[in-house]
């Protein structure tokens, strides 16, 4: 099986190699030692998927949703999954994403593994993978490992690496909130009234209440919460969205926050 690139992580030292891959692989094996043989090809976001989505099962739910933001429908393999897209989603710091990157192929204990992350993300400050795992399973040695080795594998191509568990994605009540103004992300708003609502909060922050009722209008609340949606406005997204929550005015664009 010949391949473009076998890369060996040594010390911080990388090289290139054109054997086969059997070949190449076949001198190191222990991870422990931070030296491991790996192939790898750069993700890309007009990538399509590396692979199908599994079919739903009895205890799997799949699916998918359109993303305004990276202008295609990004597919699911879980809950956990859905609901990471919905914070990748609202997130302004996240400029695009997209599910299931081309896979990395790596050498460990004699054979060779073949492995595709949950996300890839291109945000205000460079490169991330996302790994979708339930707490449970992100515990195991097995996995750990191949965080481990993937974390490597991705930060020598300059991309950082993060696992994500239910602790994290459903984190309440961020998640209901991110939900709730989701709805809001491709309702239409005027240029006026877009103009109103940012130059009400642009000195001082205002209750949602106190903010629908300076805008007045039939679409006051639909308004704020598109461009809350939209990342023009913030609130604390740890406080439940209600009429006391204050809106402020965004003034720059939030780091992404893995």
């Amino acid at each position: 099986m010949e391949i473009s690139k076998i890369f060996e992580i040594k010390l911080g030292i990388t090289c290139t190699s054109n054997k086969t891959l059997v070949q190449e692989v076949g001198m190191c094996q222990n991870f422990a030692m931070n030296h491991i043989n790996y192939e790898s090809i750069e993700p890309s976001i007009t990538d399509p998927r590396s692979r199908r989505v599994v079919r739903p099962t009895t205890h799997r739910t799949v699916g998918r949703n359109y993303s305004v933001k990276s202008a295609r429908t990004i597919h699911w393999e879980s809950q956990l999954e859905k609901y990471c897209i919905y914070h990748l989603e609202f997130d302004p710091g996240v400029k695009a994403f997209a599910e299931q990157p081309k896979p990395i192929r790596y050498e460990s204990e004699g054979r060779i593994h073949t492995y595709t992350p949950d996300f890839y993300i291109e945000h205000n400050h460079g490169r991330a993978i996302i790994e979708v795992k339930p707490s449970d399973q992100a515990v195991k040695p097995e996995w750990q490992r191949l965080f481990e080795i993937a974390s490597e594998i991705y930060q020598s191509m300059g991309i950082s690496y993060h696992v994500r568990t239910e602790v994290e994605i459903q984190k309440q009540p961020r998640l209901l909130n991110t939900r709730k103004l989701l709805r809001y992300v491709r309702h239409n708003i005027t240029r006026e009234q877009k103009e109103l609502i940012l130059n009400a909060v642009s000195s001082a922050p205002m209750s949602l209440e106190e903010l629908i009722e300076f805008v007045g209008g039939p679409s006051g609340y639909q308004d704020v919460c598109r461009l809350i949606a939209k990342g023009l406005l913030t609130c604390d997204m740890d406080e439940e969205f209600s009429e006391q929550v204050l809106i402020r005015f965004a003034t720059e664009v939030p780091r992404w926050r893995p």
